[in-house]
């Protein structure tokens, strides 16, 4: 009798703490509002770059200060990025400057580039540097040297990688997608536009799933993933019309985007569903989000044009029940909450490759139950043994061909 009462109390706390911690922002001190994109380096320091010039806080944005950077008050910065080595490196109109000190000083890295604007800046896991802007160009050295590498995309806007072999390059004004999966060597254009394209956004999660978001000057947006590294693509349905200015994903694979008529959506189960988190934002149409940064799986600052950079420092309330919205008939667990083991149920309407894990709350696989097998169209179930998992909460996911699930689900002893 003790032990259901206990398990009672226990969930109950859980949904009461998952219910009424909702994240909140607050806007931080600086008076600066025209951000482009923020850079948050080792130490914590946050770098916001923009209009207004570059801006360093060192305390969380309880103050900041504007760094001695060329004519600081005069040049417009398009992109920043801390490097591996956490080195500062930002563009403007004519080229890039790279500061070694956390920005106390700066250099302007003479590579002779053309004269026109660069657009934005990528990392990969190696520390390869990406330069987009008419051209693509590449650094290993910091910045120091930087080749060039003209596949005859123009207006690139977006640049996203993974492990160091896959990149994503994506353009504004019927520029279309490309992706590589050779380090850069070759691009393959992807076949997918909508009317009026303006801008591309993307990212990689920890797994290589990629989002790519095509938003048309008129409308008609769309947001495609791929669980495959860029093999087949396929049309989120949960955003369709979803005008959006950016795709970040944080440590966890949490999902984020900003929406010009909503605000900011958060999605825990690999964009199958999402939720408002505007809880301390003004979102009065047109809401303008350039950018969004993690410090930890806590903490994110968040860049509105014209306003200035609000920081969350509860990420981790989210309501993680927003995960089972519409799963249980495609995912589903007996018991929940379970002490021994648990049956794993879910449903294909085709046949697909199918992966199946389970995580912690840190976002840390824990079992690895499906690797890259063919079911089936139809159910299937699965029995797994929890003995080996600690009391607490945990998440299992599948993912096909077609879609990921994931379900939460309690271990009690």
């Amino acid at each position: 009798m003790k032990f259901y009462f206990l398990l009672i109390i226990f969930i109950t706390l859980l949904n009461f703490s998952e219910s009424y911690s909702q994240p909140v922002w607050e806007k931080t001190s600086g008076t600066f509002t025209k951000v482009n994109q923020l850079a948050i380096n080792h130490k914590g320091f946050v770098y916001a770059a923009g209009g207004d010039g570059i801006f360093r806080t060192t305390n969380s944005g309880n103050d900041w200060i504007q760094l001695p950077v060329l004519d600081f008050k005069n040049i417009y910065y398009y992109s920043i990025i801390c490097t591996k080595k956490d080195n500062i490196i930002a563009i403007y109109d004519s080229g890039i400057i790279r500061s070694s000190d956390d920005g106390e000083s700066w250099h302007v890295l003479n590579n002779n580039f053309p004269t026109y604007r660069f657009g934005c800046l990528g990392i990969s896991d190696n520390g390869r540097i990406y330069i987009g802007y008419d051209k693509l160009f590449f650094s290993d050295d910091e910045g120091t040297t930087c080749l060039e590498k003209d596949f005859g995309f123009r207006g690139i806007v977006s640049i996203s990688t993974f492990r160091n072999k896959f990149i994503f390059i994506g353009t504004d004004h019927y520029g279309g997608s490309y992706f590589s999966n050779d380090t850069g060597n070759t691009f393959k254009q992807l076949p997918y536009f909508v009317i009026e394209q303006e801008s591309t956004n993307s990212a990689f999660n920890n797994k290589g799933d990629l989002f790519i978001n095509l938003n048309g000057y008129m409308g008609g947006d769309a947001t495609y993933r791929s669980i495959d590294t860029g093999i087949t693509f396929f049309k989120l349905a949960s955003l369709n019309n979803t005008n959006m200015y950016f795709i970040r994903i944080d440590a966890n694979d949490k999902i984020y985007i900003a929406s010009v008529d909503k605000g900011v959506l958060i999605s825990n189960d690999n964009g199958d569903s999402w939720t408002l988190i505007n809880n301390g934002l003004n979102v009065n149409y047109p809401f303008y989000a350039t950018d969004l940064c993690f410090m930890d799986i806590n903490t994110a600052f968040l860049v509105i044009w014209g306003t200035g950079v609000f920081r969350c420092s509860n990420l981790t309330g989210v309501d993680e029940s927003i995960t089972n919205t519409n799963n249980t008939e495609l995912l589903n667990i007996t018991p929940n909450p379970a002490s021994k083991q648990i049956e794993i149920q879910f449903n294909l309407e085709n046949q697909s490759l199918v992966n199946l894990n389970i995580t912690n709350l840190l976002g840390i696989e824990v079992a690895g139950i499906i690797d890259n097998v063919y079911y089936e169209q139809g159910n299937s179930s699965i029995t797994f043994d929890t003995g080996n998992l600690s009391t607490g909460v945990y998440f299992c996911t599948l993912r096909t061909n077609a879609f990921a699930r994931t379900v939460k689900f309690v271990v009690v002893r």
